[in-house]
């Protein structure tokens, strides 16, 4: 054992007992020598290399790991509750766009009841007159078919349906181009598509309404046929997904509905034309 003569200390080595002498600041002050003192400022030891002092910090100082840890739990508290936040505001986003969507599909029902009670009367007027207007019809049939799309199933409000019942989760976490490439895919009884692209590159469409062949210019016909169903189809899909499942994935399903929904949205719906556009497969 060795004892340092000037601080009373004892060392099991004589070079741990010069280490002393020349490193620790309260023996150096014993015997005369000026220190120039590095601080914890965690635990406000001194030392007297800045060496020593970086060592202390990184192996031995507790105030130093405390105070990293309580940081680092103050940073992820803080990431926390701005996920919570996010959360919040997009579930009341959604929520209203929920309660519009159920407002118009009541409404739109409605108006179907109207119009299939107004057709079953118009039927029954119909089929009363079709005797004397076979020869008239067969006439005119005659001389219109050429110019009747027939090759295109019609565009009513039943597509949106269709369309609807075809979106699964599959078409939800492709986004816009998989709401594209199902409306593409989609087929009549008669497996007729319900569009024509004329223009890929400028997005221009035609579409059959009765009798008629319309121009259709970046498929707002089409987006405003279908966008109240399949929008109303990804909510149900979103809530699904969001039942049982964390934080963090609950955000991201919600993001995933943001980018489905903005096929609607004459701004940001490129990824939907461009499924609208694309070749089969």
């Amino acid at each position: 054992m060795h004892k340092c003569p000037h601080c009373g200390k004892i060392l099991s080595t004589q070079s741990a007992l010069r280490r002393h002498q020349k490193t620790v600041i309260s023996c150096l002050r014993i015997q005369g020598q000026s220190t120039s003192e590095h601080i914890c400022l965690d635990c406000n030891k001194g030392f007297s290399r800045s060496d020593f002092l970086e060592r202390h910090i990184l192996t031995s100082c507790k105030e130093s790991k405390t105070r990293k840890v309580k940081e680092k739990e103050e940073e992820l508290a803080n990431i926390l509750r701005e996920y919570e936040g996010k959360i919040k505001r997009l579930a009341k986003r959604l929520k209203k766009q929920d309660e519009s969507y159920e407002a118009k599909i009541q409404r739109l029902e409605e108006s179907y009841e109207e119009k299939i009670k107004d057709l079953e009367t118009k039927l029954l007027v119909s089929e009363a007159k079709l005797e004397l207007q076979t020869a008239n019809v067969i006439n005119q049939t005659s001389t219109t078919n050429n110019n009747i799309p027939l090759h295109l199933g019609e565009l009513t409000p039943e597509v949106g349906l269709l369309l609807a019942e075809k979106i699964t989760q599959k078409e939800f976490w492709e986004g816009q181009r998989g709401l594209g490439r199902a409306l593409r895919d989609l087929r009549d009884e008669e497996e007729r598509p319900f569009f024509e692209v004329k223009d890929e590159n400028r997005m221009k469409y035609e579409v059959r309404q009765g009798d008629q062949k319309i121009r259709d210019d970046r498929a707002e016909k089409i987006i405003e046929t279908v966008k109240v169903p399949v929008s109303k189809k990804i909510g149900t899909i979103q809530n699904d997904l969001i039942d049982g499942a964390d934080s963090h994935f609950a955000v991201r399903i919600m993001d995933q509905a943001v980018e489905c929904l903005g096929f609607s949205s004459p701004d940001g719906n490129t990824r939907f034309l461009q499924g609208l556009s694309s070749k089969n497969g």
